[in-house]
């Protein structure tokens, strides 16, 4: 039990500030471009792609609880 709060606190951690860093480089690609339609695409991309990668360890945290609680055969 011990382990599993550890790491999900040190991924979690660590998971959330790329998900913000995903979503900051789109916002950041506006800064950067002229064109109009990675204006609108960049933020989008980023943002999509912060909600997949979070989707994608909840998922696997959640897998990680339910293996952990498993009764042994």
């Amino acid at each position: 039990m011990g382990i599993l709060i550890i790491g999900r606190v040190a991924l979690g951690w660590l998971s959330h500030s790329t998900f913000s860093a995903l979503f900051g480089a789109g916002l950041g690609y506006i800064r950067e471009t002229r064109d109009r339609r990675a204006r609108w695409l960049a933020p989008l991309a980023g943002l999509i792609g912060a909600i997949i990668l979070h989707t994608y360890f909840d998922f696997i945290a959640l897998s990680a609880d339910a293996t952990s609680a498993a009764p042994a055969n």
